[in-house]
């Protein structure tokens, strides 16, 4: 999983548009054991994925801001008494986030949060669970989610279509000056790589300390 210990940063990063796309769904993230996950995963919420027709368990590793969503299955194991069944964890989505308390209190930004790393399991991907856990942590938990530094093709989609929706806004930032540079900015993406918005993204580095920011509706 992620790193357990999360320290504040300099920021240093830019809105770097990555051709090509970081992965398309990982084959395994992780099955946990009943006790493992009743002594140290939380229950935050069951949260229903449309596409899926199902809902799903959202758990929050304790004292970290490490999440996962999965559901629970059945492990058949040989012992000398024959076959037994344990039940166990299934992970299909997880994210690590980092706290950035000095810039959320300049920004006027409540729980400011970057995303360390994503994991969606291959089989669950184009579900739009990325988008539902986003906002989730925005309108759920009154998180402020600061957009990663290089964005790749699926990362800037899903962005372009979080600015879209009703219930969140998506603002522009300037890392290093702290400073607010757009405010519920509607951004475009079309189907081909590089048909992105240049308000924020760029192939090279002239977009340098630009973030983008999802946050609720007030």
């Amino acid at each position: 999983m992620f790193r357990k210990e999360f320290i504040e940063q300099t920021l240093q990063e830019q809105a770097i548009a990555m051709k090509g796309d970081w992965q398309e769904g990982i084959d395994k993230i992780s099955t946990t054991s009943e006790t493992v996950i009743k002594i140290k995963w939380r229950l935050l919420d069951n949260i229903k994925i449309p596409k899926l027709n199902k809902t799903y368990e959202f758990r929050q590793l304790n004292n970290s801001l490490e999440f996962i969503l999965g559901y629970w299955d059945t492990e058949t194991l040989d012992t000398k008494l024959g076959k037994e069944t344990k039940p166990v964890f299934e992970t299909i989505f997880s994210i690590g986030l980092t706290r950035y308390k000095s810039l959320g209190n300049i920004l006027k930004y409540k729980k400011l949060i970057n995303v360390d790393g994503v994991a969606v399991l291959k089989e669950y991907t184009g579900k739009g669970i990325s988008s539902i856990i986003y906002k989730y942590l925005v309108n759920d938990l009154n998180y402020t989610i600061l957009g990663d530094e290089e964005q790749y093709f699926g990362a800037r989609k899903l962005w372009a279509r979080l600015s879209k929706e009703l219930d969140v806004k998506v603002d522009i930032i300037d890392a290093k000056s702290k400073t607010l540079i757009h405010s519920n900015i509607v951004l475009h993406h079309g189907n081909y790589d590089e048909d992105f918005d240049n308000t924020l993204w760029s192939y090279k580095d002239d977009k340098k300390y630009l973030r983008s920011v999802l946050t609720k509706i007030l």
